[in-house]
């Protein structure tokens, strides 16, 4: 059993995943809950431990690839392990998986927002000559790519099917726009006067400038939806710009202070 079956994961997991299935398991089997089990929250930790490290993680995938990058492996041989039972645990079934394709490859591959909004191609190169990745509009972090055939050779016949490529996307933060599901969220800081009475206001958006129109009699915290200004996704749907209007109090001289004093007594 892999770590990977341990913590109930695929081999695909993100570190988030793999976080919060060690986060229920360790809860669940904790010694010092009713229930607990020992053995197992051990069993629990040390998977965390191996998974939980980016590099731990890559070190114990080469492994269970290849046995023999293990410097370690025929001292183990020495010790007692049969041959054919670790080329099980680490091939499948050793030779009989000689005509299987080769193991896929993880890689975490950062992109900006504009890209994540536009869409992008990216060149890479994982060790066995460049190759393009066509990455579409509206992808956001975590977003799984397959790119089939851009994986590892199978170890034991390299003329079988290169594995895949799986590309986990990660989306760089943004200080102008955030995104939520298929929605961006933007702040309109706009001087309180112009929310009370009603404005034209210019913003910032991704394909460009745009004008929105404030209402007369809207408050500070109020969210106005822009449709079809969001993300552009796969399956054809678009979200909506979210602006929400933020007052501005600039200081003001006594002559204003004496013309929000009689709006105050007219109020009154």
């Amino acid at each position: 059993m892999s770590y990977y079956d341990v913590l109930g994961v695929s081999e695909a997991a993100t570190q988030d995943d793999i976080k919060k299935a060690y986060r229920k398991l360790a809860i669940q089997y904790h010694p010092d809950k009713t229930g607990g089990e020992d053995t197992k929250f051990k069993e629990v930790a040390q998977a965390y431990e191996t998974l939980g490290n980016e590099q731990n993680r890559q070190a114990y995938d080469s492994k269970r690839r290849d046995p023999f990058s293990d410097p370690n492996f025929f001292n183990n041989m020495n010790n007692g392990d049969n041959l054919a039972d670790m080329f099980n645990q680490m091939f499948g079934g050793g030779r009989r998986n000689a005509s299987a394709k080769g193991p896929d490859v993880r890689v975490q591959l950062m992109i900006t927002f504009e890209e994540s909004f536009f869409g992008c191609s990216k060149i890479l190169d994982l060790g066995a000559g460049e190759f393009t990745v066509n990455i579409p509009r509206g992808v956001v972090t975590n977003t799984n790519l397959i790119v089939h055939g851009q994986g590892q050779n199978n170890p034991y016949n390299h003329n079988a099917s290169r594995g895949n490529a799986i590309l986990i996307i990660h989306v760089q933060q943004n200080d102008k726009f955030v995104v939520n599901g298929i929605d961006i969220w933007i702040d309109v800081n706009i001087n309180w006067w112009d929310i009370q009475l009603g404005c034209d206001v210019i913003i910032d958006h991704p394909e460009g400038k745009m004008n929105i129109k404030i209402p007369e009699g809207t408050r500070p915290g109020k969210i106005l939806r822009v449709k079809d200004k969001g993300m552009h996704v796969a399956n054809g749907m678009i979200g909506a710009l979210m602006c929400k209007i933020n007052a501005v109090y600039p200081e003001l001289n006594q002559e204003q202070y004496e013309l929000i004093k009689k709006i105050k007594d007219v109020a009154i």
